[in-house]
């Protein structure tokens, strides 16, 4: 148990090292004070939301957020964001998504408008292809490296001699291992090392240490 137990913290605590907008976890604080959800969103304010989440997607914090998830969930973490991004300027964010759906209709006759938000779904798309080719290119970086460092390519060295491949594991070295590959999984340089890589990979490799 505390060996299945060690499998799952240490996935867990190296995701908790991987870097984030604040302390909560968001992207972007949410404003003080009361948040608007209700009448409509003024002008001024759809412009600095979509110039604002259009720099926002394509930044640093949530780049490194879309790379480290699973590449499936990106695009739900790309609305996360934009949906913190809402509170962020004090707006309600289930609200301020209906309101922003309305702008197009809103604002069709508006240039400036229309032409910001069309940069804020633009930034959308862009923010994930770009976590994307990141993500991609982070990976082919590691295979490289792996195969290039021939100390990277395992936790632990193989023990000398045969290795047993049949029969049962014994008591004693069961618990030698359950015991052993707890600590290990835990340690610092295997945290470390699960803490670069993205949700997916972290589970991948954890096995591979194991």
């Amino acid at each position: 148990k505390g060996f299945t137990l060690a499998c799952k913290l240490s996935v867990q605590k190296a995701s908790a090292r991987r870097p984030s907008g604040d302390d909560t976890g968001r992207s972007f604080a949410r404003a003080k004070g009361e948040l608007q959800n209700n009448g409509e969103l003024a002008r001024e304010l759809v412009l600095r939301f979509c110039t604002g989440i259009s720099k926002a997607l394509l930044s640093s914090v949530v780049l490194e957020k879309l790379v480290v998830s699973i590449p499936e969930e990106a695009p739900a973490v790309c609305v996360r964001a934009q949906r913190e991004y809402l509170e962020h300027l004090g707006i309600e964010m289930e609200w301020g998504c209906q309101a922003l759906a309305r702008v197009p209709q809103r604002f069709a006759d508006d240039g400036e408008v229309m032409q910001a938000f069309k940069g804020f779904t633009l930034a959308c798309t862009l923010s994930v292809q770009k976590a994307s080719a990141m993500r991609s290119e982070r990976a082919a970086r590691a295979d490289v490296e792996e195969t290039k460092s021939k100390v990277g390519r395992k936790q632990f060295a193989a023990a000398a001699g045969p290795l047993q491949s049949s029969g049962e594991v014994g008591r004693e070295l069961l618990l030698r291992f359950c015991f052993g590959v707890v600590r290990a999984l835990l340690s610092e340089p295997v945290q470390a090392m699960l803490a670069a890589k993205s949700e997916s990979e972290a589970r991948a490799a954890c096995v591979r240490v194991q």
